[in-house]
């Protein structure tokens, strides 16, 4: 069985276990929007989602989450529905699915040998920072948005993508021990 320093995340076995584990991502995902609301942690899952699944199931995964999220906050928890929204909306999800291929360029780019911790904390730091500048970047257009940038409340982000990660690498080890990972060498896709 591997150790933490070897990877954060165990791989996934092949078929139903697989597919077990994308409905967990979706599934934690989806509770953490009812306790985060306008904080989903697309960061934190985007790490996840790399280093669990190749990357076209990752992409898909993010966009499943992208669409929950959204699904959750216009039908149950009263997003305001108005042309802004919409187009804040489509920027988050532009943003989920680049901070996932910045996730995926990071890991790729790292030595193997580095530990663990700082594989995970140098992809989760580039992904943070890409998806603040995806929003940055809309913010700067007529949409406006600024006012969000501001230090506690990116904070407030920051810190619920970096629980939600410890969060999701404790659920990818409880699903390691349920059988829904693979286990021996790591390898992330």
């Amino acid at each position: 069985m591997q150790s933490f320093a070897t990877s954060p995340f165990t791989p996934l076995a092949a078929g139903w276990r697989r597919n077990s584990w994308l409905v967990l991502l979706i599934a934690a995902s989806a509770a953490s929007n009812f306790v985060f609301a306008c904080a989903t942690p697309f960061a934190a899952l985007a790490v996840a989602a790399v280093m669990t699944l190749p990357m076209a199931e990752a992409l898909l995964v993010m966009l499943a989450v992208w669409l929950f999220n959204q699904l959750t906050g216009f039908l149950l928890l009263d997003y305001p529905q108005t042309l802004s929204s919409f187009v804040w909306g489509a920027v988050m999800g532009a943003a989920a699915l680049a901070v996932t291929l910045v996730a995926r360029m990071v890991l790729f780019r790292l030595k193997a040998k580095l530990p663990a911790i700082v594989r995970i904390s140098i992809v989760f730091v580039a992904t943070m920072l890409a998806y603040e500048a995806v929003l940055l970047l809309a913010a700067l257009t007529p949409l406006g948005g600024l006012e969000d940038f501001a230090f506690d409340i990116v904070g407030h982000v920051v810190s619920v993508n970096f629980f939600a990660l410890i969060g999701l690498v404790a659920l990818n080890r409880v699903a390691a021990m349920l059988g829904l990972a693979a286990t021996g060498k790591a390898s992330v896709y």
